[in-house]
């Protein structure tokens, strides 16, 4: 048993839920709470991010936590919000290409909340398919923490759990539901065999429709994001981003 860490920006869901309770089995959990400006780019939501410290803190508690952090900015940046890790050639693509230096920021906070709290377990949902493998490489090059995942956790209709799901109005929920069910066609034609690419990413973006329009990126790649080959031999992931109406939702399917 260890010192567990669940680092999260707060407005916990049952994603979070899900992450707590799974380093609950490891140690006692310490969830940390801080909207960490440098992976906001300046036309992105920091300043309206939903916060609620009250009520975030008596969720993880009832949730399983056993401390609740919320470290200051000046905690986090002493000498002010500045970037100082670099995510390298695996924080460039999909979300990266997307939201140049998002990887890089999500690093620092990362490596001052790893310095500060020193955990031996950190957990990372698989929901931020690329983040997890970016902090993995990370973990792993500073030889500590052991950096555990947790499936996807799904709202009702199938939409990946997000803090920014309840920026969605009725209809655009309704539009939505098609980014799910183009990851389930997907999976259902892996799993009859179907290894060629294209012609997996196409079905996706038929049941999509119109909205695939809206696509920033829908995509296979080898399960490490190392490689984009045209037939597959091994694991993979299916990864997306879509914008429906203001709010921008990723989500991804690992292919076994």
């Amino acid at each position: 048993m260890g010192r567990v860490l669940v680092p999260t920006m707060g407005a916990l869901h049952h994603g979070h839920r899900a992450l707590i309770q799974e380093g609950s089995k490891w140690g006692k959990v310490t969830v940390s709470i801080f909207v960490n400006p440098t992976q906001f780019a300046p036309h992105e939501d920091f300043d309206t991010y939903p916060r609620d410290n009250e009520k975030d803190e008596m969720l993880a508690r009832l949730w399983g936590a056993t401390g609740v952090w919320f470290p200051s900015s000046e905690e986090i940046y002493p000498h002010g919000p500045k970037v100082t890790e670099c995510a390298g050639v695996l924080g460039g693509i999909l979300e990266g290409e997307h939201r140049p230096g998002f990887f890089d920021g999500v690093l620092t906070v990362v490596s001052r909340l790893f310095d500060l709290f020193q955990p031996d377990i950190a957990l990372f949902g698989e929901k931020d398919w690329q983040q997890l493998q970016v902090v993995k490489r990370f973990a792993k090059e500073r030889g500590r923490p052991q950096i555990l995942s947790v499936p996807t956790v799904r709202d009702a209709d199938g939409l990946a759990a997000s803090t920014r799901n309840l920026y969605l109005t009725g209809g655009e929920r309704e539009r939505a539901h098609l980014f799910p069910q183009a990851f389930q066609v997907v999976r259902a034609l892996w799993e009859k065999g179907e290894r060629d690419r294209l012609t997996l990413e196409g079905a996706g973006l038929e049941v999509m429709g119109g909205i695939s329009k809206q696509l920033d990126y829908w995509e296979m790649w080898t399960d490490d994001l190392s490689k984009k080959p045209t037939l597959f031999e091994g694991k993979a992931v299916l990864l997306g981003a879509l914008r429906v109406g203001g709010v921008r939702m990723i989500d991804n399917t690992p292919l076994e």
